[in-house]
């Protein structure tokens, strides 16, 4: 099931009215507007939004409408597939672990050294995908070494800048 805005209306003309708006939000892709019988219609954007922040563009579209045509209300779902993530925690709340090498061994080879040293923070996204960043030992520079085994120990995703 892919992503999917479906918005259901009373008419016809409503439901081009309203399609014709959503037209004018930049990259909503494929749409269109079908009957349901018994005299009910839908519009239907296919793989939008893609981002969270695009759901409220959609809703000040359809608010906006709703003004300009004197229509009371409607129904917008959103049908978002989501699998679950392979730790069993949803990525909206599984904190990732960040590493950027800064400096380390010259002998070290094209991968790098565990004594590599750099500074790390730890990122989190809520489930409305705003982010928190925190700094791992206060900022300071640690080894890769010691953010492997605090990755470990806590089960965090790791990314190595390196």
């Amino acid at each position: 099931m892919a992503r999917r805005t479906v918005i259901r209306l009373d008419s016809m003309a409503l439901a081009m009215s309203l399609s014709a708006r959503l037209n004018q939000i930049p990259g909503t892709g494929q749409r269109g507007v079908g009957s349901l019988g018994e005299g009910l219609y839908e519009v239907v954007l296919d793989e939008f939004p893609r981002r969270s922040e695009q759901v409220t563009g959609i809703l000040d579209a359809v608010g906006a409408w709703l003004d300009e045509v004197g229509h009371q209300e409607v129904t917008v779902e959103f049908r978002w597939h989501l699998k679950r993530s392979g730790s069993g925690t949803t990525r909206a709340q599984q904190p990732v672990l960040y590493w950027k090498q800064e400096d380390g061994p010259a002998d070290a080879g094209s991968d790098g050294s565990l004594d590599d040293v750099g500074p790390a923070w730890l990122q989190t996204q809520d489930a409305r995908g705003t982010l928190t960043s925190e700094p791992i030992n206060d900022g300071e520079w640690i080894s890769r070494i010691d953010v492997l085994m605090i990755a470990r120990a806590n089960g965090y995703t790791v990314r190595l800048d390196d």
